[in-house]
């Protein structure tokens, strides 16, 4: 057997010990960027609901897929908060921080973020980039789960 991989436990804690349900909303027709998903956060308690647009450049964004969505989620969360400013991180998440769209986007994302870290705290971190992109150890072990 395997040995597990920290990262992963730790995302499995989170959603566990805050109760939370991920789930991805429809893509508007609308939509600016085909590989971008709303994933949409509740908790049990009912006291939570929050949205927020991450990266999904692979495709695996699903609801069946909870520690996923949560990656995706602290990935985006982490993205935001090592960014300087917004042409940091636009550049960051290849988009064109002159588009509207992209600074409404990175507006949301200084509400929304601290609302995420109030309730999963600032421990929890996202798979590294490079395993995630690669697809290697952690990032492997995390798509085969369910």
């Amino acid at each position: 057997m395997p040995e597990g991989y920290p990262e992963i436990e730790a995302l499995e804690k989170t959603l566990k010990d805050h109760d939370l349900l991920l789930r991805v909303e429809p893509e508007p027709e609308d939509s600016q960027s085909s590989e971008r998903r709303r994933v949409r956060l509740t908790r049990g308690q009912g006291d939570l609901d929050l949205s927020i647009l991450v990266d999904d450049e692979s495709g695996d964004a699903t609801d069946e897929h909870q520690l996923l969505l949560l990656h995706l989620v602290l990935a985006e969360c982490e993205g935001y908060e090592e960014a300087s400013d917004i042409l940091v991180w636009a550049a960051e998440s290849e988009l064109d921080a002159s588009e509207s769209w992209v600074r409404g986007l990175f507006s949301e994302l200084g509400e929304v973020v601290p609302r995420i870290r109030e309730v999963v705290g600032t421990d929890v971190k996202a798979l590294a980039s490079w395993d995630f992109t690669m697809n290697t150890g952690p990032a492997r072990d995390l798509r085969k789960r369910r």
